[in-house]
């Protein structure tokens, strides 16, 4: 800011903004608000995303990256150039419209809205951050290092944190997921979610490939709808937390006129080792 003249900060955040918001859209996010140079952005609010870990944390990757070409820029034009570091935390928030009856806005408070903070705050220079409860929800797709616990302001214990330097999702097109996978019949029970109700549902998989399963069940599920899968293959291979996106839901109707409805599932951001289990088995 000693630099520069006020309007050269301006615009220089002002292209920084518009850059980072495409990022955070691109992956699900929400704008909450800009505070001064700082974005606070949330995901899974208003909307639910069952992978909204997964979104925030590809989100401050991406947001690195692209910083890395800006700086570049910036540096060819002789502007100065500023570095980031970014703080993300998982857990339950109150979300909903706060302030006064002039004016109003949408956002999240809580605990865990703080913590975000304190992490952000201790990050190091074009890093992120994560805490151990955001890591808990990707670390089968992320390169991470664990980090010493950090003394944070607000909590009596340390907080276990990750530095995180990529996540590597893979998630075939849908045209290649017919010529990669082979779908195999089978009879699978399962348990199922409807995020972000915890209540277990039950269903049978009736055939199943890497890249999505055609399920029966009793329950009403809608097109667009994202579910959480638990269940086990027949060669014994247990897989939890599984996340699917609803493509297709026909109605059908048993032998006593009870309705039942055949779902078909395409897998969201499943692990490679996950995929090749589904992908291998054998039965037993």
């Amino acid at each position: 800011s000693e630099q520069l003249e006020p309007e050269e900060i301006v615009k220089m955040l002002n292209e920084y903004f518009t850059e980072m918001t495409k990022i955070i859209f691109a992956n699900q996010g929400t704008i909450d608000k800009f505070i001064g140079d700082a974005i606070m952005a949330i995901f899974g609010a208003p909307v639910f995303t069952p992978q909204s870990a997964q979104n925030a944390v590809k989100a401050g990757i991406d947001m690195l990256a692209k910083l890395r070409e800006l700086q570049k820029k910036w540096e060819a034009e002789g502007s100065p150039s500023f570095k980031i570091r970014i703080g993300i935390n998982t857990g339950i928030v109150i979300a909903g419209n706060l302030g006064s009856i002039e004016r109003m806005d949408y956002t999240v408070i809580g605990d865990n809205v703080n913590l975000a903070s304190r992490l952000e705050s201790n990050a190091q220079p074009m890093t992120v951050l994560i805490s151990d409860s955001t890591y808990a929800k990707i670390q089968k797709i992320v390169v991470a290092k664990e980090m010493e616990p950090i003394k944070v302001k607000g909590k009596a214990k340390p907080v276990q944190t990750y530095e995180v330097s990529d996540i590597k999702i893979k998630k075939p097109e849908k045209a290649k997921i017919e010529r990669e996978f082979e779908r195999k019949e089978v009879k699978i029970f399962a348990t199922f979610r409807m995020p972000p109700d915890t209540k277990n549902h039950q269903g049978i998989i009736q055939d199943i490939s890497g890249g999505g399963m055609l399920m029966s069940t009793r329950v009403a599920v809608s097109i667009g709808e994202y579910l959480q899968f638990d269940f086990e293959l027949p060669n014994k291979s247990k897989l939890s937390n599984i996340n699917g996106k609803v493509n297709v839901v026909r109605p059908f109707k048993d032998k006593n006129s009870q309705p039942f409805f055949k779902v078909g599932i395409e897998f969201e951001a499943m692990a490679d080792s996950e995929i090749e289990m589904v992908t291998n088995f054998t039965s037993a």
